[in-house]
């Protein structure tokens, strides 16, 4: 059986509560994107009504072997929409360099709520 590692990027927006009680959860965008040798695709995941974005990133499979060095490169790892005030997404653009193993990845989101 192959083995598979993850890699995982995150970045983290900060916020101050104060003394009021906050909740932050995970969400992400089912079942992942799939990229074969050299596909370059984007993920999406994306807050509740209501929630605000205040962090993310992104996780990646790559299949058939024991190290996931260099198995992608990131061409956008950010809250979107990009600039907005509140944002409610995380978007993920990612590239798979390997020249034969199949790479599963998918946008996560950190979201207050």
């Amino acid at each position: 059986d192959s083995v598979n590692n993850v890699t995982f990027g995150a970045r983290i927006m900060c916020a101050s509560a104060g003394t009021t009680s906050i909740q932050v959860v995970e969400r992400y965008q089912a079942g992942g994107k799939f990229l074969v040798p050299g596909a370059t695709d984007t993920s999406t995941a994306t807050c509740n009504a209501g929630e605000v974005a205040v962090g993310g990133g992104y996780v990646a499979v790559r299949a058939g072997t024991s190290t996931a060095d260099n198995a992608v490169s990131v061409g956008w790892n950010e809250a979107s929409p990009d600039g907005a005030t509140n944002p409610t997404q995380w978007t993920v653009t990612l590239t798979n360099n390997d020249s034969v193993n199949n790479v599963t990845f998918g946008a996560r989101i950190l979201c207050l709520s």
